[in-house]
């Protein structure tokens, strides 16, 4: 009886015009899923900057707008966010989607849990920790983009192991 449950609902498509994206620079972890790929177009076809960091072994900069980052190691987040915001430009929004490169709904083995862990869970953890230290005034609104972690529609369809911290940790922050 006192317990909280999530419940999703089907609502009619809002068809309203959308308010534009805040101004300013939005920094992107994009897998190499689509989904990114396409966010980023929208907010470059918005005037947007768009700083875009992927998962790797190590940190380094591949284009002036596009880096590298190692999910485990929490120093290249604070490396990034130095490096890509050293205009002193305002960051308008952040959003995480390397949970999206998830192996699946039952990760094989222990690795590929930890892997999958270390590519949302932990990795959204540094950002955060780095976001708090960045020392800006404004710090932007954090996305955190996962699927398979809720069921939407109802069904008994089988919820993503490895995804599930990653929403529990953005309902802590």
């Amino acid at each position: 009886e006192l317990l909280y449950e999530v419940a999703w609902r089907p609502a009619a498509l809002d068809t309203a015009e959308k308010p534009a994206p805040a101004r300013g620079c939005w920094l992107l972890l994009c897998p190499a899923a689509r989904a990114g790929q396409v966010l980023r177009e929208q907010l470059a076809t918005a005037g947007q900057r768009v700083i875009v960091a992927q998962p790797g072994k190590s940190f380094r900069r591949l284009a002036p707008d596009h880096y590298i980052l190692n999910p485990s190691d929490g120093h290249g987040y604070q490396t990034l966010l130095r490096e890509a915001f050293s205009d002193g430009g305002a960051c308008a929004g952040v959003v995480h989607m390397w949970s999206l490169d998830a192996l699946g709904q039952e990760p094989a083995t222990p690795a590929d849990l930890r892997r999958d862990l270390e590519l949302g869970t932990y990795s959204a953890l540094f950002l955060v920790q780095a976001l708090a230290h960045s020392g800006w005034s404004i710090l932007p609104r954090l996305w955190l983009v996962t699927a398979g972690v809720q069921d939407i529609a109802d069904t008994s369809a089988t919820i993503s192991l490895s995804q599930a911290p990653l929403w529990g940790l953005g309902q802590a922050i």
